[in-house]
């Protein structure tokens, strides 16, 4: 009978002894500090740090193709006011070097243009949690839209008005690229129809939209209705995605030797 009880009393502590080496071993595979951490979160939502709109199909006009990319990520990480219940908070800036050609037809001839831009994101997290927790407690807050410019970047302001089954908003180029809560992030439905208009846009610039079908973003004009420019586009699968609103400079798509000058900004959103 005792020996009975010793082998059970040795298999238990053979199983304490493989669950807790199996918890050890998966423990030491996360984030070994707290910037580790955060990019891993910014891999897991890479969908909301994604630059490659500028990879579009082909077409009659224009289209781009990268290159080379390099990002780089700045975290500015410090401790949360003692008042709060995280401990600590980091804003993050995503930078990501962009490198191409630009594909120009023009009277049946393809021209092309090397260009250069920088892609910009940012990200607000707070650290809640232990170290030993998922991510080492840190949880993404607060994103916002992505800001493409090249080298000469094009400046200015510009109103765009969504208008949508679940609502109506207007955004201007600065709202675009300020923090917002990721719980505040636009949400629409797979299916749903978008109209999108510019008021009182620069005529020296063609203004193009970018979304996301079939595993590839498309590209469409926006078309002149008097004062403002007017498109519109069926959204599809879910999760979250951009909506990139393409500036060109007027000479970039109509000289084939002028400089390639170009701002694209990206509407973050949500599909359910």
């Amino acid at each position: 009978m005792f020996k009975k009880y010793l082998f059970l009393i040795a298999l238990s502590a053979g199983v304490m002894v493989f669950i807790f080496s199996c918890d050890k071993s998966t423990k030491s595979k996360g984030p070994k500090n707290d910037p580790e951490a955060i990019e891993a979160l910014i891999n897991y939502y890479s969908s909301i740090f994604k630059v490659d709109t500028f990879n579009t199909s082909q077409d009659s006009v224009f289209y781009r193709e990268i290159k080379k990319q390099e990002y780089y990520i700045n975290i500015n990480m410090k401790d949360a006011p003692p008042e709060t219940i995280y401990t600590k908070i980091a804003n993050v800036v995503l930078t990501d070097s962009i490198e191409g050609v630009f594909h120009l037809f023009l009277d049946g001839n393809e021209y092309q243009k090397d260009f250069k831009a920088v892609s910009k994101v940012e990200g607000y997290f707070e650290k809640w949690g232990a170290d030993y927790d998922d991510y080492r407690g840190w949880f993404l807050k607060g994103v916002a839209g992505n800001n493409i410019y090249s080298t000469s970047q094009i400046s200015g302001s510009m109103s765009l008005h969504i208008e949508s089954p679940s609502g109506n908003y207007t955004l201007s180029s600065g709202n675009i690229v300020l923090l917002t809560y990721i719980r505040d992030v636009r949400t629409f439905n797979a299916g749903d129809s978008l109209s999108f208009k510019i008021s009182q846009p620069d005529t020296s610039r063609f203004f193009y939209l970018h979304f996301w079908k079939d595993g590839n973003y498309l590209k469409i004009p926006f078309t002149r209705d008097g004062d403002t420019l007017r498109t519109a586009c069926k959204i599809s699968g879910s999760g979250y995605q951009h909506l990139f609103i393409d500036i060109l400079d007027y000479n970039t798509v109509h000289d084939s030797v002028a400089e390639y000058k170009s701002n694209a900004l990206g509407v973050l959103f949500k599909v359910e």
